[in-house]
C-alpha cells in the first residue's frame, strides 16, 4: 500500500502522516525539503532509482488478492487531526473500470492532464485511468494553478481529458473566452 503525500504540506501534517501510517519507505525527490526525517523510514530519492542501470524485467510474483489495501487517503483534518483512509484494490479496481469504460470511455488515444494535488482522492483515478488503457498522463505543475500556463499545456499537449473540481475548471473557461484550447 501506498500513501500520497504533497510535499506542499507543512512540515508538521507531513510528520503527523508518517507517523500515523508508520511508513518505512518514502519515494521522493532530490529537490524536496530534506529537513524531515522519520525514525524506523528509510527515504530514497526517484531520481536514483532511474539512475540504476539495470532492472529486471521479471514479473515480481506478487498475487492478487481483493482485500489488500491498494493505497490510505488522508482527509483534510478539518474537524480535528486527518484521519487515513483505506482503499481496498477491488473496491479500487471497479472504480478504474467504471471511470475508464462506463463514466468517460478512455482509450490509448486520450491525454490525460492530471492537476489534482496527488494527495487528492481524484488523483489516484486520473493516474491510474490512463495508465491501464495505455493514455498518457501529463502532469501539471504542483501548487497554485497558472490557468494561461494550463491552457498551454493543454493545447501543447492535445489534452483530451480533464477531470477536476467545477471550481478548478470554471477559471479555465473564463481564461479561454473563445474556447481555443477547450474544443
Amino acid at each position: 500500500a501506498y500513501v500520497p503525500i504533497d510535499a506542499e504540506y507543512p512540515q508538521e501534517r507531513i510528520r503527523y502522516l508518517l507517523d500515523d501510517s508508520q511508513i518505512t519507505l518514502v519515494l521522493t525527490q532530490r529537490q524536496l525539503n530534506t529537513e524531515i526525517t522519520h525514525e524506523g523510514s528509510e527515504f530514497i530519492a526517484i531520481e536514483d532509482l532511474l539512475e540504476q542501470s539495470e532492472w529486471s524485467r521479471d514479473n515480481l510474483g506478487l498475487v492478487y488478492d481483493p482485500a489488500r489495501i491498494m493505497y490510505l487517503l488522508y482527509t483534510s483534518g478539518s474537524t480535528g487531526k486527518p484521519k487515513g483512509v483505506k482503499v481496498r484494490a477491488d473496491a479500487f479496481a471497479n472504480l478504474i473500470d467504471w471511470v475508464t469504460s462506463d463514466q468517460y470511455e478512455i482509450t490509448d488515444q486520450d491525454n490525460i492532464l492530471l492537476i489534482a494535488p496527488i494527495s487528492f482522492d481524484l488523483a489516484q483515478k486520473n493516474l491510474y485511468a490512463s495508465l491501464v488503457k495505455g493514455g498518457t498522463l501529463c502532469l501539471f505543475t504542483p501548487g497554485l494553478y497558472d490557468y494561461n500556463r494550463m491552457l498551454r499545456t493543454i493545447r501543447q499537449h492535445n489534452i483530451t481529458f480533464v477531470n477536476c473540481t467545477p471550481s478548478a475548471f470554471q477559471p479555465l473557461v473564463d481564461f479561454d473566452a473563445q474556447y481555443e484550447s477547450l474544443q
